[in-house]
């Protein structure tokens, strides 16, 4: 006999498919997305004209008789009671003119549904909640018109520009600017009419995640980064009215689960990601990438140990910490690895063979292109695009 709870999750992966397919670029769209736009004569507001008994119809049959709500009813006793759809189809305009809905219908059954493993552990039960079918079958019709219209949020090319800002070499936007970016967004959010709750689930969701890639990819200078840092975590006291100094960071940093608000030092946060991102790439199942930063590890260890030729202990012990680093000395490998990567081994005048003598500001220039290095660390400038209230030394 079919569980008719598993034939409901089985209903609804198959709408999807019916509702997204890859395209040649391997790209989701939506079937009734493009259906729409050849569709000219549909008006945008078409999506909020009355129901009608014909998409009831086509809506019902396409349901399952899958599992009751606390009512008892399943969808064919829907169809037992208004064959012809002349008592719903009325019933459900009316909550969409009047924007309610009866309050038995968000009355739900929750059951546990065993996933396997140890019975008296909670992670192996997955809650589910049953709910009334003239409230999913009316769920359902307002489900078949959104997905068919295209709203303009959708149509931005940056709509889902929050997973993710590129930056880097040869990108739109720098490692300081996306900073100041972030950061001007940090106070929009904190000016906006949200209350603190909405507050720090948009800056969790929408601001602070543009940051990802640039964790994962490069290494912006630890003085701005820490500079950042102090400014986010006053962003998020001021906008849940706790005394910017003399409060503690722990209530800010400790995760939801103990008790606190969940934001992460982005300074911290950058160094566990780029440590990660750097081992599995060292230990990364493409045979080039693997070589290509064992390579640097490689040069990086003989330097560090003095060594013609290091051993994988080596290179354990090293990344263990177990050797005495040299920071300047790897700070001007690095460098010079960087530059050469960039320019090619033809150019030779590094600006890092310095010595204990601070460069000054140079130009480095190979044809047309010209890249400024300020390898002394300075951060002028940083704070000054800052908004006012947020562009303060500490955070408390």
């Amino acid at each position: 006999m079919e569980n008719p709870i598993e034939s409901e999750a089985l209903e609804e992966e198959e709408d999807l498919n019916r509702t997204f397919v890859i395209d040649d670029d391997d790209e989701i769209v939506s079937r009734r997305f493009n259906t729409w736009c050849l569709d000219h004569e549909t008006s945008k507001e078409a999506w909020l004209n009355p129901f009608t008994e014909q998409e009831l119809a086509v809506a019902l049959k396409k349901t399952k008789d899958t599992a009751p709500g606390v009512d008892g009813l399943r969808y064919h006793h829907l169809e037992w009671f208004d064959p012809d759809h002349r008592i719903l189809t009325p019933l459900y305009n009316e909550c969409k003119e009047h924007r309610k809905i009866p309050s038995h219908w968000k009355e739900a059954e929750t059951i546990l549904l065993y996933k396997g493993g140890d019975e008296s552990k909670p992670e192996n039960w997955r809650p589910i909640s049953l709910m009334p079918t003239i409230y999913k079958l009316y769920s359902s019709l307002w489900n078949r018109r959104i997905r068919v219209n295209p709203f303009e949020i959708s149509l931005q090319k940056d709509t889902y520009k929050y997973l993710g800002v590129q930056t880097g070499v040869e990108t739109r936007i720098s490692e300081l600017e996306l900073l100041t970016k972030v950061t001007k967004e940090l106070e929009k959010v904190n000016t906006s009419d949200l209350t603190p709750p909405q507050k720090l689930d948009c800056v969790k969701a929408f601001v602070l995640p543009k940051l990802t890639y640039m964790y994962a990819n490069s290494v912006p200078k630890m003085t701005e980064l820490g500079q950042f840092a102090n400014m986010t975590m006053r962003a998020v006291k001021v906008m849940h009215s706790i005394p910017v100094r003399g409060s503690p960071l722990e209530y800010i940093q400790i995760p939801t689960s103990k008790g606190g608000l969940g934001v992460a030092c982005p300074r911290i946060t950058a160094e566990i990601t780029f440590l990660v991102s750097t081992m599995k790439k060292l230990w990364s199942s493409d045979q080039y990438i693997q070589r290509l930063y064992r390579e640097y590890l490689e040069e990086v260890t003989r330097i560090e140990t003095g060594k013609d030729q290091v051993t994988l202990g080596d290179l354990a012990a090293y990344l263990s910490n177990e050797i005495p680093i040299d920071k300047k000395r790897l700070l001007e490998y690095s460098k010079n690895a960087y530059w050469n990567h960039i320019f090619g081994d033809s150019y030779t005048e590094i600006p890092l063979k310095f010595g204990d003598e601070k460069p000054k500001r140079q130009l480095l220039e190979k044809g047309k292109s010209k890249t400024c290095s300020d390898p002394s660390g300075d951060v002028a400038g940083f704070e000054v695009n800052m908004p006012k209230d947020l562009a303060l030394n500490g955070h408390g």
